[in-house]
C-alpha cells in the first residue's frame, strides 16, 4: 500500500507544480491584456558591412554575386509557365461550322452495319443507339472528337482523330468501327 501512495504523492506533487508554473506564467486573461511598458523607441537600421553585395540605386536591392546566380539550361525543356492544353497561336483552330449528325454521337454509341461499294468508292452505312442509320464516306466527319474517316474496308470504318497534347501539341489516334452482324449470320 505504501508503493502505490508514494506514487500517487508523486504524482499530485509534480501535478501541482505544472500547473502553478502555468497559472505564474501568464496563461490567463490578465497578462494578454496587460498593457507595453515604456513608449517604443525607433532605431537606426544596421549598416550595411564593407563585405556585401552592392545596392542597387535604383530599387535599394542586394545585387547577386556571379557565385550565386545559378547556372540553368533551358534548352530542349518545356516552357513551365504554359500551360499543358494551350495551343498556342502557331496552331489553326477548328472551323466552327454547325455539327454534322454523325459529330453529336461518340464512336462507341455507333455501329456499323454494312458497306456499300460504288463507282465514286466505298460508303458504309452507320446506324446510331436509336436505330438510326447513316451513310459515311472516306474523308467524312465522325465522332464528337472531330474525327476523319480514313478508310472504309469489308469489315471496318477506321477513324483519325486528333486531341491536344503537352504544350498543345496534337495527338493522333485511330479507332475502328467493326462490322456488326445481325443474330449472327
Amino acid at each position: 500500500m505504501s508503493t502505490h501512495s508514494s506514487r500517487f504523492r508523486a504524482f499530485a506533487v509534480v501535478f501541482v507544480s505544472l500547473v502553478f508554473l502555468a497559472v505564474g506564467s501568464g496563461c490567463g486573461k490578465e497578462a494578454e491584456q496587460a498593457p507595453l511598458s515604456g513608449p517604443i523607441q525607433k532605431r537606426d537600421a544596421p549598416k550595411p558591412d564593407e563585405h556585401s553585395a552592392p545596392l542597387d540605386n535604383e530599387h535599394n536591392v542586394e545585387q547577386p554575386s556571379a557565385a550565386a546566380t545559378p547556372n540553368y539550361d533551358s534548352e530542349g525543356k518545356r516552357d513551365p509557365f504554359v500551360s499543358f492544353s494551350s495551343g498556342g497561336e502557331d496552331l489553326a483552330s477548328e472551323d466552327q461550322s454547325p455539327l454534322l449528325p454523325l459529330q453529336r454521337y461518340e464512336l462507341g454509341e455507333l455501329k456499323m452495319s454494312g458497306v456499300i461499294w460504288g463507282s465514286k468508292g466505298p460508303k458504309a452505312l452507320v446506324e446510331d443507339a436509336k436505330g438510326e442509320g447513316f451513310t459515311v464516306g472516306v474523308g467524312e466527319r465522325i465522332g464528337r472528337s472531330g474525327g476523319v474517316v480514313i478508310r472504309i474496308t469489308e469489315t471496318e470504318i477506321v477513324v483519325r482523330e486528333e486531341f491536344p497534347g503537352v504544350g498543345g501539341r496534337k495527338v493522333a489516334r485511330e479507332s475502328t468501327l467493326q462490322l456488326t452482324s445481325v443474330g449472327g449470320i
